[in-house]
């Protein structure tokens, strides 16, 4: 289906319950995507919202099965309740680089209820700074999600808002969080560190609701100034060698994201070291590269290789901002 230039918004129903719809081309005219406008399409694979469009209602493409991925724009400024319910296939929500991931763009300012529940094919989300609210249910059932990064304007976290993430296995939630929603991590059995921006004390005031459990029980890093680093390798540098820094008397060392391969013993035995922070997220880390070193604190982005590196070794992890 091709909708031709000059309509500006897509009703209502307009779509919906097309099954042999395959493919849709937009126009930039369109400012608007109503109510369940495409829902039911069951064979629809790829979604390009144009720049112009600021409002995409609920249940818009609920139950696009085969959905795959999806192009938002900028402008977008919300998404309505169920917007991306039940697309199991959904695996972007960005132009596809052949990641799960979900890259919501600046700009938008709520996650509708249930907008993203049941996409049981995302892996992780990147929610911009200019989302305030996570409603209920917005990842319920998205149960191939690992890590999520809230962000800190958002003061509340709906009810359900994560329920059944099951493969969940971080979190980091802003001190301005005050509460916390009914089950909102209910069901995520393999939750176990929450990175929270505040301290212990403030942790203790928020309003967790019931059946929390997976939340409350792991291990909460509350938020600890850290000093700035002293050592920052050059962002020419694309190996650092067997023994390179062996003994160094630095405590934080920042490795930029052109490192490909760190060796074996390439910071071993430094002393001092207490911060080591990956810029990069496919960094090869040899087993011994830090022998020697105790009390290493590794900063990388979520899901990356240090972070598998950190676990694998016992030193502690804490994911980039």
């Amino acid at each position: 289906v091709t909708i031709p230039e000059g309509v500006t918004s897509i009703g209502s129903y307009a779509f919906s319950g097309c099954s042999g719809l395959a493919s849709v081309t937009i126009p930039d005219s369109v400012t608007s995507i109503g109510w369940h406008a495409f829902s039911g399409c069951s064979s629809l694979t790829c979604v390009t919202i144009p720049e112009g469009v600021m409002s995409v209602y609920g249940y818009a493409f609920s139950g696009c099965s085969s959905l795959t991925s999806v192009t938002i724009p900028e402008g977008v400024t919300g998404f309505g309740e169920y917007t991306f319910s039940g697309c199991s296939g959904l695996t972007s929500v960005t132009i596809p680089e052949g990641v799960t991931s979900v890259t919501i763009p600046e700009g938008v300012t709520s996650i509708g209820s249930y907008a993203f529940s049941g996409c049981s094919g995302l892996a992780s989300v990147t929610i911009p700074d200019s989302v305030t609210s996570i409603s209920e249910g917005a990842f319920v059932n998205c149960s191939g999600l690992t890590s999520v990064t809230i962000p800190e304007g958002v003061t509340s976290i709906g009810g359900a808002a994560f329920y059944a993430c099951n493969s969940l296995t971080s979190v980091t939630i802003p001190e301005g969080v005050t509460s916390i929603g009914n089950n909102a991590f209910n069901g995520c059995s393999n939750l176990t560190d929450v990175y929270y921006g505040g301290s212990e004390e403030q942790w203790k005031t928020i309003n967790i609701g019931y059946n929390n459990g997976p939340l409350t029980n792991a291990s909460i890093h509350y938020h600890s100034v850290r000093p700035n680093p002293d050592f920052i390798l050059p962002s020419s540098l694309m190996r650092i060698e067997s023994e390179a820094f062996t003994g160094g008397a630095f405590t934080y060392v920042l490795i930029p994201e052109t490192v490909t391969r760190i060796d074996g013993g390439a910071f071993a035995s430094c002393p001092k070291l207490a911060y080591a922070q990956f810029a990069g997220a496919d960094t090869v880390i040899d087993p011994a590269a830090f022998d020697g070193v105790t009390g290493l604190t590794i900063i990388a982005p979520g899901g990356s290789t240090a972070e598998t590196f950190a676990a694998v070794h016992g030193f502690d992890f804490m994911p980039a901002a």
